[in-house]
């Protein structure tokens, strides 16, 4: 009978520059479907009827989704969702900061950074889908294993109608007043 032993070694969680945020904080994420009603994706997509998705869902501690379809393949999505705060350190290098902005946004490289709104926020252009995800500035709840969490809302506009510049425009509208109410209800 022969025995072996094998060791794994995982490595910690990689500690950011500032280890402990000092942000404003909500211990639950914004429910997606009180903001994007039937009515507000009617509006983005400029069509009489909607559908919501099945894959709608508000769990507080964790995320928040909303997806509306219409005719074309037109869609319209917020979500909004507690992610890893070490992943969206500003005093992270830019090139790891943008990559982390790729990986999360799905592979796409972003098409542009900004300033805002929130602490950073970067836009993608995929064809007829615009997609604008905004990193808050505002901590969520520790994740499973203690870790610090960030409030990071993502809102994707896909059809035909409006350039990028346009919709994104309206994305960016939209995402200002989201951070600037989220900003008002959260506390130290």
């Amino acid at each position: 009978m022969v025995c072996s032993t094998v060791l794994l070694w995982i490595a910690a969680w990689p500690v950011s520059a500032q280890s402990t945020p000092d942000e404003p904080t909500l211990l639950e994420s914004p429910n997606a479907c009180s903001y994007l009603t039937e009515d507000a994706a009617r509006g983005f997509l400029g069509v009489e009827r909607v559908r919501p998705s099945a894959a709608n869902e508000h769990i507080p501690d964790i995320w928040s989704q909303c997806i509306y379809s219409g005719e074309g393949g037109r869609s319209v999505s917020f979500v909004f969702k507690f992610m890893i705060w070490d992943l969206f350190d500003t005093a992270l290098d830019p090139i790891q900061l943008d990559f982390n902005a790729q990986f999360t946004g799905g592979g796409v490289p972003p098409s542009e950074k900004r300033d805002e709104p929130g602490k950073i926020a970067y836009a993608f252009e995929d064809r007829d889908r615009t997609t604008l995800m905004v990193v808050t500035g505002i901590q969520g709840p520790p994740d499973g294993f203690g870790r610090p969490s960030e409030l990071v809302a993502t809102y994707l506009w896909e059809g035909p109608e409006g350039s990028y510049a346009e919709k994104l425009a309206r994305l960016l509208d939209v995402a200002r007043a989201h951070v600037a109410e989220w900003l008002a209800d959260a506390g130290r």
